[in-house]
């Protein structure tokens, strides 16, 4: 029978032969049985036999390409960006060299521009724009302005694309690539800090997208929290200052009650002298807040003298005269 160490070794191998034929399903499978021949607690407060370096090192580059393979991106950077720390020399048999980091961080930085646009991406980008040694690898200047938040060039853009490997040029659902998407909800991040609102025409041109594709695109970021703002799709604008707390509550219908009531209660906070410097930065914004505030008010008025009074109903909707409200005081 084979040894724990050499059925580790042997599922390593396969993974990283599939790798290399581009299979990251058997390779995957491989290193699902490889990780539970892995060091481990063993339940008894004492621990399985130790990996040799040079395995498990092996079993994290797999790993991270798995990730990459299957386009979570995100996650692959992170390994990838493990591996480039790891220290230079003799790990066991196997050597590592500054080279094979210096490649392991380039990798991550191209598996961070894939990922999606949002505040996981924007710390990953952190601790790579930070680290000195990405300064000397290419594309620097997209890490650049992905940190910085700055929109990206179509030219910088297309050169960074040549280097790519072809499931990372992948088209999705969408008809467009995965290096396009991210660029696209990138550039929407971008924008948001140039513009408070701006039309979808004007967005689209700014993103080399149809106005209905930068629609869709924002939306989406909208809905999966990763883009604060809202949409006016009576005149196709997408507005990118957040949404109160209050007014995003009273969006759902189910708790308009409470909603309400809580939304008044900031509004009014917000009508006090230097009570709020954003909403007093923008009287706009505080003016539309008071207003939505004191129409659900109104709303919730009705509603009591309509329960109290159901004889009304038919005169609610325009009928209701001044005659009737002063009878029901």
């Amino acid at each position: 029978a084979m040894s724990v160490m050499t059925r580790l070794q042997t599922h390593i191998k396969c993974a990283r032969l599939f790798l290399e034929d581009d299979d990251a399903v058997n390779a995957e499978a491989h290193l699902n049985r490889a990780s539970a021949l892995l060091p481990h607690d063993d339940g008894a407060g004492g621990a399985t036999a130790a990996a040799d370096p040079e395995s498990l090192l092996h079993f994290r580059t797999c790993y991270a390409r798995v990730l990459d393979s299957k386009r979570k991106f995100l996650e692959a950077a992170m390994k990838y960006y493990e591996l480039s720390k790891m220290k230079v020399g003799m790990h066991g048999a196997f050597d590592v060299k500054e080279e094979e980091c210096l490649q392991a961080l380039q990798l991550a930085m191209a598996c961070a521009v894939l990922a999606p646009a949002g505040p996981p991406r924007l710390k990953l980008l952190a601790m790579l724009y930070k680290d000195e040694r990405t300064r000397a690898l290419p594309f620097f200047d997209i890490l650049e302005s992905l940190y910085m938040e700055r929109l990206l060039k179509k030219h910088s853009v297309d050169m960074f694309a040549q280097t790519l490997k072809p499931h990372q040029l992948a088209v999705t659902s969408d008809g467009s690539t995965v290096l396009q998407r991210a660029v696209t909800e990138h550039n929407i991040l971008a924008a948001s800090k140039i513009y408070i609102n701006i039309s979808f025409k004007e967005l689209g041109t700014i993103l080399g997208v149809p106005p209905a594709k930068a629609e869709e695109s924002a939306s989406r970021m909208i809905y999966e929290e990763r883009l604060a703002g809202s949409i006016d799709q009576t005149d196709h604008v997408l507005d990118f200052s957040s949404i109160a707390p209050g007014l995003r509550a009273a969006a759902d219908s189910s708790k308009l009650s409470a909603a309400t009531t809580a939304a008044a209660a900031e509004s009014e906070a917000a009508a006090g002298a230097d009570a709020e410097p954003a909403a007093a930065a923008d009287p706009m914004k505080q003016w539309d807040a008071q207003n939505a505030a004191v129409c659900r008010a109104v709303d919730t008025c009705c509603d009591a003298i309509l329960a109290k009074h159901p004889e009304l109903a038919e005169k609610v909707g325009g009928s209701l005269t001044g005659e009737d409200i002063m009878r029901l005081g």
